[in-house]
């Protein structure tokens, strides 16, 4: 119904949500979640309103020490493209979700097992993962491993443009 609703279109949702999968230790079936969404738009406004969002809602409720946590998955993309490992990210993906419960050598002979990939490539890869420090530091650090990807590369320009709206927007750089 997208024609008849316009874009960008926002969706808010909280209710119960279930899993499809087995239960485990601390993964219920049956849980609460909220959702917003927006879509029909590549404007950094939408990002950026998703930020302040999840930072004022922490704020409403009371806390004061917590970091909201961004990324866009434009930055994986681009480094993968200039690694030639753009048609393995699904198995990237999957090993670079075990990096805080392996660990980065087992990510590494995963990634070499079920992608192919290099030391060199693992190396690169586990680098992104490793990266720290001030927004501004951060993004700097991005910059050489997505040079030679136009998709990397507009991936750090709109983390950039997020970080300077929520700043104007007076999001401390602790809590982004």
């Amino acid at each position: 119904h997208i024609a008849t609703l316009g874009t960008p279109l926002k969706r808010y949702h909280i209710a119960a949500v279930w899993r499809g999968e087995n239960t485990q230790r601390g993964r219920y079936r049956e849980f609460m979640q909220c959702d917003f969404d927006t879509i029909g738009t590549r404007s950094p406004a939408a990002d950026i309103e998703t930020a302040l969002v999840i930072h004022d809602l922490f704020h409403a409720i009371g806390f004061e020490r917590f970091r909201v946590r961004v990324n866009n998955r434009m930055v994986l993309t681009g480094l993968l493209e200039t690694l030639g490992l753009a048609e393995k990210s699904a198995g990237v993906l999957r090993a670079l979700d075990k990096l805080a419960k392996i660990g980065p050598e087992k990510v590494a002979q995963e990634m070499t097992e079920t992608c192919g990939a290099t030391e060199a490539q693992t190396r690169q890869v586990l680098e992104l993962a490793d990266i720290r420090g001030t927004r501004d530091e951060v993004l700097r650090q991005l910059e050489p491993l997505v040079a030679g990807s136009e998709t990397g590369q507009e991936g750090v320009a709109r983390l950039r443009d997020l970080a300077a709206g929520t700043a104007a927007a007076g999001v401390p750089e602790e809590r982004l």
